[in-house]
């Protein structure tokens, strides 16, 4: 990366954030470093410099920096797999606003072909209706047709449920969105999506924005 990198644009929380991580002592080192990287980038501060300043090599300068300017401009990533059944795709959802955000890409992309074969998931965690939810989501979206809403109780934890259902369903596609953290947050220290993409082998993933 030259000296003339593009730059980093931080909102005034993710400043604040990014400040008190930078400064903890309780935080784990690898969030702290990241933490630095990005702040003194943002502050425009080439990356051999800061790479210099924290003791890090330049190279993972670079990383966190491009990592964090693809996800303030990504809409949709995909990582691309092997699986045979790509076209059997599993779309778990948290039925919140992120859940929108996936379903209206869905109904413009995927659910557009009649090849594909979409199970729609919801993981249960204490206590729900997500049912209900799930036909106030069918009104916002203005949706005539039902569309069905597989319904399961957690294993543990949302990822590991996911993971289940996707191996035991034999999808070789996932579509994610994002859920439950603030963009630093999710980039800094991880998310569903983050934990569930490390266990997959072989299956195509598709993370919406």
């Amino acid at each position: 990366m030259s000296r003339h990198a593009p730059p980093i644009v931080l909102a005034a929380e993710e400043v604040t954030t990014l400040d008190a991580w930078a400064r903890s002592r309780t935080l784990p080192a690898r969030v702290v470093e990241r933490a630095r990287i990005v702040r003194l980038a943002a502050d425009g501060v080439p990356s051999q410099d800061i790479a210099q300043r924290l003791g890090v090599s330049r190279p993972t300068v670079q990383l966190w920096r491009e990592r964090f300017l693809y996800r303030q401009r990504a809409k949709a990533v995909s990582l691309i797999g092997t699986h045979p059944q790509w076209a059997r795709v599993l779309v778990p959802l948290d039925l919140g606003l992120a859940s929108l955000l996936v379903l209206r890409h869905l109904e413009k992309t995927i659910m557009t072909h009649t090849e594909f074969e979409v199970d729609f998931l919801h993981v249960v965690q204490g206590e729900s209706r997500p049912l209900k939810r799930w036909r106030d989501i069918h009104k916002i979206l203005g949706w005539r047709e039902p569309v069905p809403l597989r319904v399961v109780a957690s294993r543990g934890s949302v990822p590991a449920t996911i993971l289940h259902e996707l191996r035991n369903g034999d999808f070789g596609t996932l579509v994610m969105g994002k859920r439950g953290l603030s963009r630093i947050k999710q980039f800094l220290l991880g998310s569903v999506s983050a934990a569930v993409l490390q266990q997959l082998t072989n299956q195509t993933l598709l993370l919406i924005d």
